[in-house]
């Protein structure tokens, strides 16, 4: 349980750093940087509450990730600030759901360690 409270938590320092940094760009040609590194951070945050707490942590951790989102990308009577009316934040809104559901269809085998699980338990002593 304090797991899946930690990825909430996880999932909404990801969704507002991310949100605040989607925008940023490089040099004169206008590297799109940000928008690159914020769903890295929730591929890498998916593939971390994933691996480390299984799926009702990344369950809350999406949620929290797409609430964070959608609640930043809300505009206000003087305009959106954060996320405005542009392919960037469109594509941060929607590709941080959708980045977020690929960990989730993710194979199984790729978040067990199969060093530890292929190990046999064995009694220590023989029964005879």
């Amino acid at each position: 349980m304090w797991r899946a409270l930690a990825s909430v938590l996880i999932g909404a320092v990801v969704g507002l750093v991310g949100t605040v940094a989607h925008r940023i760009v490089i040099g004169s040609a206008e590297l799109p940087v940000g928008i690159v590194l914020a769903l890295l951070a929730v591929c890498t945050g998916a593939v971390f509450v994933r691996a480390w707490a299984g799926w009702v942590a990344l369950f809350a951790y999406a949620g929290a990730v797409m609430v964070v989102v959608w609640l930043l990308a809300f505009g206000s009577a003087g305009g959106d600030v954060l996320v405005p009316g542009q392919a960037v934040g469109n594509v941060w809104v929607i590709g941080s759901s959708v980045v977020a559901a690929l960990v989730a269809f993710a194979p199984r085998s790729w978040f067990v360690d199969r060093s530890a699980s292929s190990v046999p338990i064995r009694p220590p002593y023989p029964h005879g």
